[in-house]
């Protein structure tokens, strides 16, 4: 599914500024991924100052350290996903891809308790779910928009190892197929910076 070739019918670059992603393709992928982490913890406490109002830091280490523990099959996708890859866009919660055996599903849900995960939406039975955690929201997807689910995602995926976890990512191209899939206003806005993105990568190999 991942194969065919991506295309667009408009000028990728306008109303986005790729200053800011060129920068960020300067720095490795460990370095885009704590920056994402501050970004996203910066904008926080500005709300939460407007607000008057106790928000949840985003500590994505505290769920992927659980998850490494656990040896849960995992994929990163989603808004953290973008910022490993070099978007410069903001996101307040981790969202995954994990594969749905019986094993690996209850390894999750070990995982899950170790961060005193609460039920937002869902179950780990059915496709998608949320939780609260001490590490912030997470996302569970079985099979997200546009992809078979795991095994599908997993054969364009990479690792990094962040604060001695391994960390499996989607690619650019799956996050794209996924964004593009899902359609929601967010994803459309998102989509904008990863086509773009997507040139600035392609135009440095």
């Amino acid at each position: 599914m991942g194969g065919a070739p991506l295309t667009w019918d408009h000028d990728p670059f306008r109303g986005v500024d790729p200053t800011m992603m060129q920068d960020s393709l300067k720095m490795t992928a460990v370095e885009r991924f704590f920056c994402a982490i501050e970004s996203s913890n910066n904008v926080a406490r500005i709300v939460e100052a407007a607000r008057r109002t106790a928000r949840r830091t985003f500590e994505p280490l505290v769920i992927l350290d659980a998850l490494h523990r656990h040896n849960v099959q995992y994929i990163v996708i989603g808004g953290l996903a973008g910022s490993i890859h070099g978007s410069d866009s903001c996101t307040h919660d981790l969202d995954i891809c994990h594969r749905r055996d019986r094993e690996n599903v209850d390894a999750l849900a070990r995982a899950l308790r170790d961060v005193d995960a609460r039920t937002t939406i869902g179950s780990l039975e059915e496709d998608r779910c949320s939780f609260e955690t001490d590490g912030g929201r997470i996302h569970c997807l079985a099979i997200p928009a546009g992809t078979n689910g795991y095994d599908d995602l997993f054969v364009s995926s990479w690792t990094l190892e962040v604060g001695g976890s391994i960390v499996r990512v989607c690619s650019l191209d799956d996050l794209i197929r996924m964004k593009t899939a899902a359609g929601r206003l967010k994803d459309r806005i998102m989509l904008e910076q990863l086509y773009v993105l997507k040139l600035l990568t392609d135009h440095r190999e």
